[in-house]
């Protein structure tokens, strides 16, 4: 509506821009012919001489509004033609601007419903696997769909994408950012990462995504995030060793007063801190069989 405004309001301005260029070229050229025969027959002739007066302050009327001097007026008048000319040719281009713009907008709502046909279709399998994937991470009864709903088109198309979710099937579904806790949001983040598999990510970071989980489910956290690791750099704090153990590089932060400090742990060193992990005894060696057991685990898959 706008551009039809503005289009409005050019071609209202190239009317009266031709209509003053046409009135000021023929009033001109009339007037000082009118005058200069007025002035040659007036003589004694009152109705002559009135005349003469009225197209006299016609032309005062034209050098006040268009100029100082008649030269200025007729300056004037070629100006607003040659103004008026280019607003014409203007208007005819666009006017042919505006079937362009109408006919990409066509084309943006063709490619909308295209993508928006294609997001429905990709996210049924999506959904799907990152069910499979969450019940694996200890959310068996939860639900997760995709909402897609249209909207004016932008630089992500012509739909707004929400994800639905809760973590178990006897609540009701909300908005991620509404309902879900923070280790359900990496545990999420997880599972949809695997069931998309996406190639434009560098690096991920989990922060205790385990955080709730244990046992079976903490390994199966683990190997999941191992098996992540194969397509992207994963980062992740946990303190669960059966997390820590699926680890390509383990490190360790240890904070004494104020100060943190971060070192890598390796060989034995490794199997010191997962038994630490473990069982709160470093030294144990029941804990250090356990931890080697793990990180065995960890490293055949």
């Amino acid at each position: 509506m706008s551009r039809l405004r503005k289009l409005a309001a050019v071609d209202a301005g190239l009317e009266e821009l031709l209509t003053a260029a046409e009135v000021l070229g023929d009033l001109t050229h009339d007037l000082l012919s009118g005058v200069r025969d007025l002035a040659e027959s007036a003589n004694d002739d009152p109705r002559q001489l009135e005349q003469l007066e009225e197209q006299l302050t016609s032309l005062g009327e034209l050098k006040r509004k268009y100029g100082k001097t008649l030269e200025e007026v007729l300056e004037f008048g070629i100006d607003a033609g040659r103004r008026a000319g280019e607003l014409e040719t203007l208007l005819e281009k666009a006017s042919g601007i505006e079937d362009q713009v109408n006919q990409l907008e066509s084309e943006v709502a063709e490619a909308g419903t295209r993508l928006r046909s294609a997001r429905r279709t990709a996210v049924k399998g999506i959904e799907t696997e990152a069910r499979a994937h969450l019940a694996a991470l200890g959310l068996p009864s939860a639900t997760l769909s995709f909402l897609i709903e249209e909207v004016e088109p932008g630089p992500s198309g012509a739909d707004r994408v929400e994800l639905m979710f809760a973590s178990d099937d006897r609540l009701a579904a909300g908005t991620v950012h509404d309902v879900a806790s923070g280790g359900e949001l990496s545990r999420l983040v997880l599972a949809l990462r695997l069931a998309t598999r996406s190639k434009d990510v560098d690096s991920l970071v989990f922060d205790e995504i385990d955080a709730g989980v244990g046992g079976v489910t903490a390994l199966e956290v683990g190997r999941k995030l191992a098996d992540l690791a194969r397509s992207c750099q994963v980062l992740c704090v946990t303190h669960l060793p059966q997390v820590a153990a699926h680890a390509d590089t383990h490190y360790v932060i240890e904070r004494t007063g104020a100060t943190a400090s971060v070192r890598k742990v390796e060989g034995e060193d490794r199997l010191t801190e997962l038994s630490r992990m473990l069982a709160g005894l470093p030294e144990s060696e029941r804990g250090r069989e356990a931890a080697a057991e793990l990180l065995e685990g960890a490293r055949s898959g």
